[in-house]
């Protein structure tokens, strides 16, 4: 009986732990099968529906006006590293928003 109820406790933890471990994608929280993943410039994944969609080329670029809780040079000189890229029509990751 109680072997029986080690291995009930065991598999229990380890679909607890299989099911914190699922990546999803940071867009539309979908998890990624088949290998349906694709990697970002800065290492975070996003589906490929999602790509398809071409929801980071031609969404608008979310930003709260805050570039950063530094002095005043610091902000200045993200601002121009943000408004440059947006320029180039690069899109940040949905993730770091960088």
């Amino acid at each position: 009986m109680q072997d029986s109820w080690r291995m009930l406790v065991q598999r229990s933890s380890t679909c607890d732990e299989d099911a914190e471990t699922e990546p999803t994608c940071p867009v539309c929280g979908d998890l990624f099968t088949n290998n349906s993943g694709r990697l970002l410039a800065c290492g975070h994944e996003i589906c490929s529906d999602c790509l398809d969609l071409d929801a980071l080329g031609t969404a608008p670029i979310m930003h709260d006006g805050e570039f950063g809780l530094g002095n005043e040079q610091t902000n200045l000189r993200i601002e121009k590293e943000f408004e440059a890229a947006a320029a180039k029509g690069l899109r940040p990751c949905p993730t770091v928003r960088r």
